[in-house]
């Protein structure tokens, strides 16, 4: 199974709360997005938590479009916070994905 950006998006309210953002600016169906990454970017620069925003986005005049810290602080999310059980509930490849797994048990 590949990781999707758009699957920590799909626990909307777990994903606002880290954020510190209304969970009405949250995607409603993130997997129809065509920038999922650039959606999840636009909804930090919305963060009112400092040290979200200064470690998901790119310094300025960064090559990069991420910042440092995108994939640790989004690992940690997913880890600590995240909702599998929400998130499938909203996001059909993931809960197809699930399915599949399970039928390996």
């Amino acid at each position: 199974m590949q990781w999707r950006v758009e699957f920590p998006l799909a626990d909307r309210s777990q994903f606002a709360g880290w954020l510190g953002i209304e969970e009405t600016e949250v995607p409603v169906n993130p997997e129809t997005s065509r920038d999922p990454k650039a959606d999840l970017l636009n909804l930090a620069k919305k963060s009112r938590k400092r040290e979200l925003k200064e470690g998901l986005l790119p310094n300025k005049g960064a090559p990069s479009p991420i910042g440092l810290e995108y994939n640790d602080l989004l690992c940690n999310f997913v880890k600590s916070e995240w909702r599998l059980d929400e998130a499938v509930k909203i996001a059909p490849s993931l809960a197809r994905a699930i399915q599949r797994l399970q039928e390996f048990e």
